[in-house]
């Protein structure tokens, strides 16, 4: 037992040793400048590359590597705004944003804080949650009570709160019919549990009526590719009930297409810049 212990160690070390060595190597490329280039960068990143695929313990794809790497670069932003997607987080998001899939029917968001110890610690406990930014009406999460605002803390039992949204997201999503139980942190003290049965959600981002027989009303639950177009129809229907004024509610808008934003607000304002984009 003693030699395998100290075979193990000495393969540690060993590994290490070479770890050191190669970042080092790499390094010293601009050495005189006491600066890094560009190509040095990249050079490290197929360095550390092959590395882990000559190296680590088990076999590696090429493609989970670079997915990896990819993904990374975004995180290091520090921006909640900004994270690569692969071509299965491109086709979920078009799930949930088009047309119809089988969840609680809620929209969330991982909160981010600051890294700032002195400030973290005067912000609330779920600051840094996967938040709900709106239950869908009508959905089960919504019929249960479940609320804006309120922070998931587990989902079966399993704990979220390191969890990406899209891994929280896939164990809301089941059959049609099967539970899940969903656990909750309201405000700062109450938790709650809710067991939800799967249902199929249909997405419906705008909802109109008139109120007191003249006044035309208009939520936008969120934009997708539809909703510019679903915005038309029910603009015109509500001119044909002669309307006086109209309230258009963006409140919980979960966000989306920019570009239906865009077509939308066309279709209200009479002339002139609706939005503009500036570069470095």
């Amino acid at each position: 037992m003693k030699n395998k212990f100290l075979i193990c160690v000495y393969f540690l070390l060993t590994l290490g040793i070479s770890s050191l060595v190669i970042v080092e190597s790499i390094f010293a490329f601009d050495e005189s400048n006491n600066k890094l280039s560009r190509s040095n960068y990249e050079q490290m990143m197929i360095q550390a590359f092959e590395f882990v695929k000559e190296n680590y313990v088990d076999p590696v794809s090429d493609e989970v590597i670079f997915e990896g790497a990819l993904k990374g670069i975004f995180q290091a932003l520090d921006d909640p705004y900004s994270q690569y997607l692969t071509k299965k987080d491109l086709e979920e998001i078009s799930k949930t944003t088009v047309g119809d899939y089988v969840g609680i029917g809620i929209s969330i968001i991982k909160k981010m804080h600051s890294q700032d110890k002195d400030e973290a610690k005067n912000l609330d406990p779920n600051s840094a949650c996967v938040s709900i930014v709106t239950p869908f009406e009508g959905g089960p999460a919504y019929k249960a009570g479940i609320k804006s605002g309120d922070c998931i803390t587990a989902v079966d039992g399993k704990s979220v709160y390191s969890m990406e949204v899209d891994k929280v997201v896939d164990l809301l999503k089941g059959k049609e019919g099967t539970k899940v139980k969903v656990s909750i942190l309201r405000g700062k003290n109450l938790t709650l549990d809710f067991e939800l049965t799967r249902e199929k959600i249909e997405i419906q981002t705008i909802k109109h009526d008139v109120i007191n027989s003249d006044i035309g009303y208009i939520r936008i639950v969120s934009f997708n590719p539809h909703t510019s177009v679903d915005f038309r129809k029910a603009l015109d229907n509500l001119k044909n009930k002669n309307i006086k004024s109209l309230i258009l509610d963006l409140r919980l808008n979960t966000g989306g297409y920019f570009q239906a934003a865009i077509k939308m607000a066309d279709d209200i304002l009479s002339k002139g810049i609706i939005v503009s984009t500036k570069s470095r």
